[in-house]
């Protein structure tokens, strides 16, 4: 488990002193400065209208689309779900679809060969629908599904987008829990930080909800009435986003959690994201079971040591050309693994 910089080489295989998925050192200092507190937002209260909680997931979805904010996560992404070797993503509290219009793609541009499955507590069907019309390979849950209880049918990679942060911290621990008795990696990325910066931000939030709603699709005649006529959309998302601002975790209380709820069983990777064009730092956590991670790693170095026999059988010449076998066990320490001088 280790908490990247940009004079480390990261967890997950990126190149060194790559731009994307830096730490921050400054920016990781200011997310600290803001008491964590857990308030309540309005879309998680289950008496919250559905037009209004749509109204505002689907608002989330547009303004993180058209600010790339998860385009600096992609590359680190892509190479934990090959590192995983999962053949699909289980996006849990989905909303209306966050950036996988954008993201799947990305991960896909990058190797990543994965299909998606959305899934919320409170899904939004239409926005959800609308995804997977678009992208080949992407389906959703229309059923309500817990990111406390994900169904065992529901395997594969698991990413939370924008909402850990709704969940307290013994709930969030079981979340990551989740994803290690099960043994699937799991992904948590926020899309704001607990700064001063981001609250500020927050502020012009109702203003680009009103120039925003007009171009978000489906149309929605409900939509224009409660944000233009009687703007409760605006306030709402004005109002959770502050709130979210207070409960959005640091690295660290990431990573804390993870240790508890994974221990060893899992490599953890947490760490801050910054596109070059934006103002606020992203908190991620990325955790990957550890046993597929050093089977890959022992496949490698087996894989170098069999083709060192292979040439020194060559050198050697009969009677010696094959009389050498290398077990392709990867199980086998290849630390024990030496070159006989048979020569």
């Amino acid at each position: 488990m280790r908490t990247t910089d940009h004079a480390r080489t990261p967890t997950f295989d990126l190149p060194r002193g790559s731009e994307v998925g830096e730490v921050i050192r400054s920016a990781e200092a200011e997310a600290s400065c803001v008491k964590r507190r857990h308030l309540v937002e309005l879309e998680d209260l289950p008496w919250w209208p559905r037009v209004f909680r749509d109204g505002e997931t689907d608002y989330f979805a547009i303004a993180l689309r058209l600010a790339k904010t998860y385009s600096v996560i992609a590359p680190r992404l892509a190479a934990a779900l090959k590192r995983s070797r999962t053949t699909q993503i289980i996006d849990l509290c989905s909303g209306g679809g966050g950036p996988w219009l954008d993201l799947l793609p990305a991960l896909r541009a990058e190797g990543a060969t994965v299909s998606l499955c959305l899934t919320d507590k409170y899904p939004n069907t239409a926005a959800l629908a609308k995804i997977a019309g678009k992208i080949p390979g992407v389906r959703f849950e229309a059923e309500s599904v817990n990111a406390l209880d994900v169904p065992e049918r529901l395997t594969g990679f698991r990413t939370v987008l924008t909402a850990f942060h709704h969940f307290r911290p013994p709930e969030a621990r079981a979340i990551l829990a989740s994803a290690v008795r099960q043994g699937q990696g799991i992904a948590i990325v926020e899309a704001a930080s607990r700064t001063p910066r981001a609250f500020g931000m927050c502020l012009g939030v109702p203003l680009a909800v009103w120039l925003l709603s007009p171009f978000i699709r489906p149309f929605r005649w409900s939509r224009l009435f409660w944000t233009y006529l009687v703007p409760i959309v605006p306030a709402a998302v004005l109002f959770d986003g502050l709130v979210s601002g207070f409960r959005i975790y640091t690295p660290d209380e990431m990573r804390a959690m993870a240790v508890d709820a994974g221990g060893d069983a899992f490599d953890w990777e947490a760490g801050i994201a910054r596109p070059p064009w934006s103002l606020i730092p992203i908190p991620y956590l990325i955790g990957l079971p550890r046993h597929r991670a050093a089977t890959k790693d022992r496949t490698k170095e087996v894989s170098r040591i069999g083709r060192r026999f292979a040439r020194r059988v060559h050198a050697c010449g009969p009677p010696f050309t094959g009389s050498m076998v290398v077990r392709r066990d990867y199980d086998v320490d290849p630390a024990r693994i030496t070159l006989s001088s048979a020569c």
